[in-house]
């Protein structure tokens, strides 16, 4: 799974960036623009860092429990 998001963002990177390097907007525009979705990208990636931490979190609870009921 983790080689699959990895993947995932890295064509998404190189997408999003050759959009905006092609996009016909005036240079002021596109570095706002990168901006704000750099923001959004950020967030996304701190959101989904949260929920695999609190995913590996209870796996590592549930296997605790498991071990000491053994």
């Amino acid at each position: 799974m983790l080689k699959g998001m990895r993947t995932a963002i890295k064509y998404f990177t190189i997408g999003f960036l050759a959009g905006l390097l092609l996009a016909p907007r005036k240079g002021d525009e596109t570095r706002k623009l990168l901006v704000e979705r750099g923001k959004e990208y950020v967030q996304e990636m701190l959101g989904a860092t949260e929920q695999a931490t609190e995913q590996a979190r209870q796996q590592v609870r549930e296997a605790q429990q498991h071990i000491s009921q053994a």
